[in-house]
């Protein structure tokens, strides 16, 4: 974490909620309750037209895996030119492959 970046704990507004961290239920009880952004703070909005942050549209960085970067993520970007969604916990890895045309075996 970047030096005067505050840690923020809370996880991503509108995701699954984790299990329960065995550590939290042991010191606050079995009331305790996982929190995310929207626990402590509002829904951003647009400075200029008031519009409320589309959460699905944030923007996401691009990442690079070649002779001149090695970026973490970057390789499946730079393989098939996808990227995942903001907040997408989990991806096809099969589907992902054969959309970039790449040879995927079954799995099963």
């Amino acid at each position: 974490m970047p030096q005067g970046v505050p840690a923020c704990h809370e996880a991503a507004p509108h995701t699954r909620p984790l299990p329960p961290d065995p550590e939290l239920v042991r010191m606050f009880g079995r009331s305790y309750q996982p929190e995310d952004f929207l626990t402590h703070f509002k829904v951003p909005t647009n400075a200029d037209t008031g519009e409320r942050i589309n959460w699905l549209r944030l923007a996401v960085l691009d990442r690079g895996w070649n002779a001149t970067t090695a970026d973490t993520g970057g390789f499946i970007q730079e393989v098939t030119g996808w990227k995942p969604s903001p907040l997408q916990p989990t991806m096809d890895v099969l589907q992902l492959g054969r959309a970039a045309g790449l040879y995927v075996p079954d799995l099963g």
